[in-house]
């Protein structure tokens, strides 16, 4: 039995559609990352979620909700975060718990955030720990503008453009390891990319 906390982001996303609406915009938001995991857990029965909090995508509120309820909990052998800087919230708190956390932390989702991939690579430095963070980059807005100059230059475009996300594993830690802290890690996007990733699938596609 794999035992599993999730740490979400609350109500992030119905906000930001009530936000949206007061400001007179025609908007809806789904909430995915619930259904997934609810689909993932049904799927692998070995796996047993045993509690839920809400870090809204933020350290010190992950950290604090992380806080509260882990002497209340089984030994969690994963977490499950929300992105933003909640994962070095989440690693925080199981240091702070101590007792069998101390030498062997939990396997904690990466969301992204540089202070936790510097935290990560102390670790796995110290003692081999291991994980993977992945996160949608900021930078993507870059590739939207060389792909709308494309457009009005008179390029076509595929219905279906899918962005990579930014991946960090044991592989290619160390490269980002460095990075100041504070940020989300984010690739930047050229024109020659979207013309080789996003414009060519069209072509790749015969035109469809």
């Amino acid at each position: 039995m794999i035992t599993a906390l999730v740490v979400g982001g609350g109500s992030i996303g119905k906000r930001h559609l009530r936000n949206l609406l007061a400001s007179g915009r025609s908007a809806s938001v789904v909430e995915t990352r619930d259904d997934r995991r609810a689909e993932i857990t049904a799927k692998h029965p070995e796996v047993k979620v045993v509690a839920t909090v809400y870090g809204q995508a933020t350290a010190s509120v992950a950290q604090s909700a992380v806080t509260n309820v882990l002497p209340s909990l089984p030994h969690v052998d994963a977490v499950l975060g929300q992105g933003g800087s909640d994962d070095v919230g989440i690693a925080a708190a199981f240091q702070q718990y101590g007792g069998d956390y101390k030498d062997k932390m939990p396997i904690i989702e990466g969301g992204g955030g540089t202070d936790f991939v510097k935290w990560w690579a102390e670790e796995s430095k110290n003692n081999g720990y291991k994980t993977i963070s992945m996160n949608t980059t900021p930078g993507i807005g870059g590739a939207a503008f060389w792909l709308g100059l494309s457009l009005l230059d008179g390029a076509q475009a595929p219905k279906l453009m899918i962005m990579p996300v930014a991946t960090v594993n044991a592989d290619n830690l160390k490269d980002y390891a460095g990075l100041p802290s504070g940020q989300i890690i984010s690739p930047t996007y050229s024109l020659d990319w979207v013309k080789q990733n996003l414009l060519s699938k069209l072509r790749q596609a015969g035109g469809a």
